[in-house]
């Protein structure tokens, strides 16, 4: 177990457990336990990422293709085969977030 940058045996555990009363000795496995099973913060799993057309973003944000293709570079345009362009749905969700924090 780690606490504090130092480390505990079982041993020393079960030692220190003895030498307390029977009442501090519940407390002491109260929180040992509570800090053993405490849930460990997670971060949200990422959605994955998908690759849209010109027109599903400009669906998805709420505009006409042409602001899309004037804007491709903010919006993550990566281009395929004869000039294709598809965009990454994280890019696009990041440029709607960039654009919120500009906007206020």
């Amino acid at each position: 177990m780690q606490s504090d940058g130092h480390e505990l045996t079982t041993e020393e555990l079960t030692a220190i457990v003895a030498r307390a009363s029977r009442e501090q000795a519940g407390m002491l496995i109260g929180l040992l336990l509570a800090k053993l099973t405490a849930p460990v913060a997670t971060a949200a799993p990422e959605p994955e990422d998908e690759l849209l057309t010109a027109k599903q973003v400009a669906r998805k944000l709420g505009v006409n293709p042409q602001f899309v293709y004037r804007h491709r570079r903010d919006l993550g345009a990566a281009s395929l085969d004869h000039g294709t362009l598809r965009f990454s749905s994280r890019a696009v969700e990041r440029f709607v977030v960039r654009s919120r924090r500009n906007a206020d």
